[in-house]
């Protein structure tokens, strides 16, 4: 990982424990601190030009353990991924893109079995019991009942981009490498551009701040 992510790969992993490790004890404002101050590397990362500094320093003028929080960590870590799949494909590196978009799916598919009271296909497919494309259909099955009727178009465009993600680091010629870690970069920042839409189908409703998610994650795939 390159020098200009490490800060945010390391206060994104304290904001994770912060949420969701129970007995967690570390000092919630020193995570509120690091977090703000990740924000300008993560931004230029990302090429928001500001934007995303700007948006989430508004939602750190506090931390606690709140709904708002937990889509403030998913809004962070998914372009944290982004950035780095896209920064990875840029210098060649088709391994660490591929592994950073597979990233992305996971996260999203965690959400989405959340949302869809099914979190127990998460731990299926975490220990092995499930393979990604069995767990991605459960998750779609499931969220096709609770009203994502995009949830079949939902699946075969997570398990395309995992699929490719799986072959990528397997092919020998650099031109075909370059496309599909092309593929892989723009595949994912669609992904992120949908996000809202998936989420509020499912009765969720992301803060407003999740509208600057399609500019951000379009930027930040920007010359791959």
């Amino acid at each position: 990982m390159s020098e200009r992510l490490a800060a945010p790969e390391r206060w994104l992993g304290e904001l994770h424990d912060y949420l969701w490790i129970e007995g967690w004890k570390g000092d919630p404002e020193e995570v509120r601190r690091g977090l703000l101050g990740m924000l300008k590397a993560l931004d230029r990362a990302t090429g928001a030009r500001g934007l995303l500094k700007a948006t989430a320093a508004r939602e750190l003028r506090r931390l606690d353990r709140s709904e708002k929080t937990e889509h403030l960590y998913m809004y962070l870590s998914l372009l944290d991924r982004l950035a780095v799949a896209s920064q990875a494909a840029r210098r060649g590196n088709i391994r660490e893109a591929a592994g950073s978009v597979q990233q992305i799916l996971d996260s999203v598919l965690i959400h989405l079995a959340a949302l869809s009271g099914r979190f127990e296909l998460v731990g299926k497919y975490r220990k092995g019991e499930l393979d990604f494309l069995h767990y991605s259909g459960a998750v779609a099955d499931a969220t096709e009942s609770k009203g994502l009727r995009d949830a079949g178009a939902v699946k075969r465009l997570l398990n395309t981009l995992h699929e490719a993600a799986q072959a990528a680091p397997r092919l020998r010629s650099p031109a075909e490498r370059a496309a599909a870690a092309a593929f892989l970069v723009r595949g994912s920042s669609w992904v992120l551009i949908n996000l809202s839409k998936w989420l509020q189908a499912l009765g969720a409703s992301p803060p407003p701040f999740y509208r600057t998610l399609p500019t951000l994650a379009l930027r930040a795939a920007r010359g791959t």
